[in-house]
């Protein structure tokens, strides 16, 4: 649904009539203004999740530093050195390694994550009865009508047909392996220029903080792009690097692409450590965890979640996760982001009343707080804190977090509940084709392809209650005199609307602004459809009551 020009008035009309019907006396209808005047315009806002519409006051964001994000990330001279010297001793040929680099590309392109048990179960008896009803009324007779031979080979032809069926979709999923030296040197000629561009993107995001991390965990490092990014960002902090992969192959190479060129003693830093495994004392943190890619090689939903909290346990500030653009990936990536929201509230109620009761400070209300089936978490969390001797200490199952990015919200994902259209809060990055065989497969013709990817970063401790995040450009459309952004923001969800020239000094701010970067502008919802337009007002109100503390 597109947004016109004019539609501000259509929109007033409606909620005013709506706002008129509800109110008991009549009271002065308030002016909208569609052009920049008193630093403020006013555009109507759709939410595309849910249809309603609403009065947007647009402002520019005070204190808002633009930091323009690079979208092109071309690998390190000396990683493409590396690996040029790590392809010279492969036993086989460029040309073939490219070949079969290219097919892995084809491959991944569309790998989807495996399904659960349950779900293949229910596929493969679609797929027999399908089959069933497709053959002769008597082909599938009972086998009380068949010697054992036929039933047997009656059988045999099921399955043949239902694997083949099941081969064609998601429930023939498989963990990448690699058996030779051949193999992973295919997978790194394939991945390591957009790996490397995805991590670099998303590392992107700390420009905005004052971060450096001196002890970086690459957990699924496969290819080593995850070093290379963390390289370029903070190449002077990064103390430790510790890149853990089960694949001996696949690290083998990826240490052999560090040596750089002509030398093959050491590699390029000398603080990388590779392992099979996380180290075993829980004792051992790291400033920075990244999983990139490796959501996906676990088999169950269950080991994901597992994996998600060693993983958040060892990290000490930052853990970001960055998985393919499809949508079954980025709903691993929302799951993990929830596992972590969720249960850094979730309390350990017993701890918590023998905790209170040594401080003789559980009575009635604690009590009736702790046993309120009604109440969220997050609710309970709040409460709780407020009451507790040392909120720092409230026992929760895992320690809390809030998403650093690309969310300005620790809420429910708005782009989940679009009733059509992809569902996938996916970003870009274009990188440098690094070919054997010396040809170009770019789509721009210009020797640089583009990735796509879906990502969190989550960030320990409780969301500062002093700053609210800006929103987050998901997509921008430019035409003449107009531009229509749609965003997440920190409380209305997603919101589609136009800033026109009239807007001036807001029209020129989001002229600048593309998919995927921080909107420069501030936006306050003062009218809407929505029957939770008053609920979300009073949780800004709040939320300026705790700046104020």
């Amino acid at each position: 649904m597109r947004l016109s020009r004019c539609s501000v008035s259509r929109a007033s009309t409606l909620i005013n009539q709506r706002q008129r019907a509800a109110a008991p006396a009549a009271t002065p209808e308030p002016e909208y203004n569609r052009t920049f005047e008193n630093g403020q315009a006013h555009v109507t806002a759709i939410n595309p999740a849910t249809d309603e519409h609403g009065i947007l006051k647009l402002t520019p964001l005070k204190n808002f530093v633009a930091k323009k994000t690079p979208r092109h990330y071309p690998l390190p001279p000396e990683a493409v050195d590396g690996l040029k010297q790590a392809l010279v001793d492969c036993l086989r040929a460029p040309k073939v390694l490219q070949h079969e680099a290219d097919q892995i590309t084809e491959k991944l392109s569309q790998r989807r994550f495996p399904a659960s048990s349950k779900e293949v179960q229910a596929a493969r008896k679609t797929i027999v009865e399908q089959l069933k009803s497709k053959g002769e009324s008597d082909a599938f007779l009972g086998p009380e009508y068949f010697s054992q031979k036929v039933n047997q080979a009656q059988d045999r032809y099921l399955q043949r047909e239902v694997s083949k069926k099941l081969k064609k979709t998601r429930y023939n999923w498989k963990p990448l392996e690699f058996d030779s030296r051949e193999e992973a040197a295919a997978f790194t000629l394939s991945r390591l220029p957009a790996y490397y561009a995805e991590v670099r993107r998303v590392l992107a995001e700390f420009s905005r903080v004052d971060f450096a991390p001196k002890s970086v965990l690459d957990y699924g490092s496969g290819t080593g792009s995850v070093f290379w990014a963390v390289r370029d960002t903070w190449s002077d902090s990064v103390e430790e690097y510790c890149l853990v992969d089960t694949s001996d192959a696949i690290s083998q190479f990826a240490m052999d692409v560090m040596r750089g060129k002509g030398d093959q003693t050491g590699l390029i830093e000398k603080n990388v450590y590779f392992r099979r495994a996380l180290v075993p004392s829980p004792q051992k943190k790291y400033d920075l965890t990244i999983i990139h890619r490796g959501l996906i090689e676990i088999g169950s939903h269950e080991k994901r979640l597992e994996l998600i909290s060693t993983l958040w346990q060892r990290t000490n500030r930052f853990l970001v996760i960055i998985e393919s653009e499809l949508e079954d990936s980025f709903e691993a990536v929302i799951q993990a982001r929830n596992f972590i929201l969720t249960n850094g509230v979730k309390m350990d109620s017993r701890k918590v009343r023998e905790e209170l009761a040594e401080h003789n400070l559980l009575d009635e209300t604690t009590e009736a707080i702790l046993h309120d089936r009604q109440m969220s978490y997050s609710e309970k969390y709040a409460l709780i804190r407020e009451r507790f001797p040392d909120p720092a200490a409230l026992p929760t199952f895992i320690e809390t977090g809030y998403v650093f990015a690309p969310c300005p919200h620790d809420q429910g994902c708005p782009k989940i509940d679009l009733p059509q259209g992809k569902k996938s809060c996916k970003f870009s990055a274009r990188w440098n084709e690094l070919r054997a065989d010396g040809r170009t497969k770019s789509k721009r013709n210009d020797g640089t392809g583009t990735s796509m990817f879906s990502y969190t970063i989550m960030e320990k401790g409780m969301r500062p209650a002093d700053t609210v995040s800006p929103s987050r450009v998901l997509d921008v459309k430019k035409a003449s005199g107009c531009v229509t952004c749609t965003t997440c923001t920190p409380f209305d969800g997603l919101l589609r609307f136009p800033v026109s020239r009239r807007a001036g000094p807001l029209y020129k701010l989001a002229k600048t602004c593309a998919p995927g970067s921080l909107f420069p502008i501030d936006g306050e919802m003062v009218a809407s459809t929505s029957e939770y337009h008053v609920v979300r007002e009073m949780l800004k109100e709040e939320l300026g009551k705790s700046r104020k503390r």
